[in-house]
């Protein structure tokens, strides 16, 4: 199963237990279909009520792109400290092209500390 299918597949069990609507669920969709790729990170997708979420988590780093019900979105993404890095959100859906170049930072970011950790001291 790709990133994406396993994505989508969760967004549809998400769906089984929030109604956020048809609308929302398709623009969630959308976000997903234009952010994830196989060559990144495995994101979860997940509910709080108000909105779809697709976040990845790699220690205290986090990213975070949520739709919400009401037609806007959020951004957030804290750094290796727990800081916020990101804290953005506005209508309809978020910069793609940005939301891609942060899950590739995060990627990037992952993929060298499991190097690190594999390579012999």
């Amino acid at each position: 199963m790709t990133h994406l299918e396993h994505a989508l597949t969760q967004t549809a069990e998400v769906s089984a237990y929030v109604d956020l609507g048809a609308d929302t669920r398709t623009r969630f969709e959308t976000l997903l279909h234009a952010i994830i790729t196989d060559d990144d990170y495995t994101p979860t997708v997940t509910s709080d009520g108000d909105g779809f979420i697709v976040q990845w988590r790699a220690g205290r780093r986090y990213l975070y792109v949520e739709v919400y019900s009401d037609g806007e979105w959020a951004l957030l993404e804290t750094a290796d400290d727990g800081s916020i890095t990101i804290n953005e959100a506005g209508d309809g859906l978020p910069n793609l092209d940005r939301v891609r170049e942060r899950i590739t930072a995060l990627t990037d970011h992952v993929t060298a500390v499991l190097a690190a950790r594999d390579t012999p001291r």
